[in-house]
């Protein structure tokens, strides 16, 4: 009999800390609908780190029915607009959260988001 699986550990975003050897930080997150799981376990590493800017998927699309929200939507938006954190497109441009139709998105920590952000 052939296994053709591989066992993956799972680890919480705070377990990460102690792997970071700096305070400032940009993240770039993929995590196949599980960032709101790494948010979940994430209040360490962003009180300890200096994140500046968070990169994901922060939208779904259905083709047929037009935007819907994913479940997680009100947590996500709450636990980064509660850092101080506004939603800019990859464009960087800031976004108003209950419009935003884009598959990714750029949260940059609100006294950053001058040095990034384009106008119109």
């Amino acid at each position: 009999l052939i296994e053709d699986t591989i066992p993956v550990t799972t680890v919480k975003a705070d377990e990460l800390r102690a792997h970071i050897g700096t305070k400032n930080v940009v993240v770039k997150m993929d995590i196949e609908s599980g960032e709101h799981l790494f948010m979940k376990t994430g209040e360490k590493l962003f009180r300890e780190l200096n994140i500046m800017a968070l990169q994901m998927e922060f939208w779904r699309k259905k083709l047929s029915n037009g935007p819907q929200l994913s479940k997680h939507y009100e947590f996500v938006t709450h636990f980064m607009t509660s850092r101080n954190f506004s939603l800019l497109s990859m464009s960087f441009q800031v976004q108003n959260i209950a419009t935003f139709n884009e598959w990714d998105g750029l949260w940059v920590r609100n006294d950053f988001v001058a040095q990034v952000a384009r106008n119109g």
